[in-house]
């Protein structure tokens, strides 16, 4: 039996992902779930990811190769600018859940409005999809934008309160090519928010699925 792992920060995406990725998949597979919400909660907390939370991430990533899975994906979009660091120490191919989102929103054209609820993951999000373009040889306008009262909601295990901040913070939103969500757990607001703005918007598990998809069945 194929065997993945999943590391998650948030309790509502540690709740709904895996449901979703068995959903996807045309395979049997073993899904082991490893959740550490001090690395949401702290980096925002003290304003930075420290070393300390690199080696927690480290230890994390490292139970879950020991699973046995072939392949682990972090569901958490503030470690994602730490992984190409710590993905040689790993035995196994570690995927980052807002990676190919990160990579699609070039396509709508070259304004876009990056959005978080969490202060710590806005700035890789944005930094990476001007990377991205430069890669490309093009110059794009990347704005933000946080919901900090959303995030506090989530975390009190308020998701309602959440979506409700995070519409709302939005509904005014024009004249952006694409918006980005940039934390897999606002990824339940994505169709109300494109609704309202008329603005594509694109949230990560559903392409960081079609990812673990096309890994896991090729060759089937």
């Amino acid at each position: 039996m194929r065997k993945i792992a999943l590391l998650h920060t948030v309790l509502p995406v540690a709740a709904s992902f895996e449901g979703e990725l068995r959903a996807a998949l045309a395979v049997e597979v073993k899904v082991y779930n490893l959740w550490d919400q001090f690395l949401s909660l702290d980096p925002n907390d003290v304003g930075a990811f420290t070393r300390a939370h690199q080696r927690r991430l480290l230890h994390d990533l490292e139970r879950c190769a020991e699973t046995g899975a072939e392949l682990v994906v972090v569901t958490c979009s503030t470690l994602t600018p730490h992984l190409p660091l710590l993905r040689p120490l790993i035995g196994v191919p570690v995927l980052a859940m807002d990676e190919a989102m990160l990579e699609k929103a070039l396509i709508y054209g070259d304004r876009v409005l990056v959005v978080a609820t969490a202060g710590s993951t806005i700035a890789a999000s944005a930094e990476k999809i001007a990377e991205n373009a430069a890669a490309l040889g093009r110059l794009v306008t990347v704005e933000r934008m946080v919901v900090e009262p959303a995030f506090r909601a989530m975390q009190a295990n308020d998701p309602a309160e959440h979506d409700r901040l995070l519409t709302e913070a939005l509904a005014d939103v024009r004249d952006y090519d694409c918006i980005v969500l940039a934390q897999g757990s606002m990824a339940r607001c994505s169709a109300a928010i494109e609704a309202a703005t008329g603005i594509p918007t694109l949230a990560s598990p559903a392409l960081c699925i079609a990812q673990v998809k096309e890994r896991l069945e090729v060759g089937e």
